[in-house]
């Protein structure tokens, strides 16, 4: 996994995905959800967080 699309970069798609926008509209807001609700990305994104670090500190443990 290239460094840049480690832990940090999940966390902030996360992020942006999740979180409504200023100016976006009710309709965009409902669509947004129900695509979130019906894929279970939001929990996939976690999930894959959680294996990067948990990688990362074994991978730092071992001095790799």
């Amino acid at each position: 996994m290239p460094a840049e699309f480690g832990w940090p970069f999940l966390r902030a798609a996360h992020s942006r995905l999740t979180t409504a926008r200023a100016r976006e509209t009710a309709q965009h807001c409902v669509m947004r959800q129900a695509v979130l609700e019906t894929s279970g990305l939001p929990e996939r994104l976690v999930q894959a967080q959680a294996a990067l670090r948990e990688t990362e500190a074994m991978l730092g443990t071992l001095g790799i």
